[in-house]
């Protein structure tokens, strides 16, 4: 959770010019121990949440107890965000954490090359790099804003229907956040310029 709300966080900033995006960036690229906390903390964590969930997907009846003030759509709609996440974010890294891996895109290119790329329309006349980022982005946001309300209910932290409700609506403003902060980076890649 708190890796996409700064990832998404530390994108934010080319809303402020691609020189505050460059320094930004520079500065994550030569944290110690970087490749580890990675591999560590973002890649097995992602990879294991991602296993499990399709586990889970195989046979729902494996799935953590739910609680018994969640809609009944939720559960359907846990598991085609979190396919839609899954491929969203296997797009995503394979069109820039293994451009990088590979040295083919260098931290001072992120800015311009992810302009160019969620701005091309190609022969549509839409920007369709950037509308499936935001799909993408929506997935994320509503999967972990439900997955936040669901952590709450198996670890104890919110058995009752107040409790619920409060981890609820956390959750979900969580999520709106995650959006509206995503959708603006998105926009002002598109479009050159921030939303208003």
């Amino acid at each position: 959770m708190s890796f996409v709300v700064l990832h998404l966080w530390i994108n934010a900033r080319a809303m402020q010019g691609q020189a505050a995006y460059d320094r930004v960036v520079r500065k994550v690229s030569v944290l110690p121990g970087l490749a580890a906390i990675e591999i560590f903390g973002i890649f097995l964590p992602l990879a294991f949440h991602a296993g499990y969930g399709l586990w889970v997907m195989r046979d729902p009846s494996r799935r953590a107890p739910r609680s018994p003030y969640e809609p009944a759509r939720v559960p359907s709609l846990q598991r085609a965000t979190g396919a839609v996440t899954l491929l969203f974010l296997s797009y995503h890294l394979a069109e820039i954490r293994f451009a990088v891996a590979t040295s083919a895109l260098r931290p001072p290119d992120f800015h311009p090359t992810l302009a160019a790329m969620l701005s091309s329309t190609g022969s549509l006349g839409v920007p369709v790099a950037a509308v499936l980022y935001c799909i993408g982005l929506a997935a994320v946001s509503y999967h972990l804003a439900v997955g936040l309300t669901a952590f709450c209910f198996t670890f104890r932290l919110a058995r009752t229907r107040g409790a619920h409700r409060f981890a609820s609506f956390s959750g979900s403003v969580l999520g709106v956040l995650c959006f509206l902060l995503g959708a603006r980076t998105i926009v002002y890649f598109a479009a050159g310029a921030p939303m208003p």
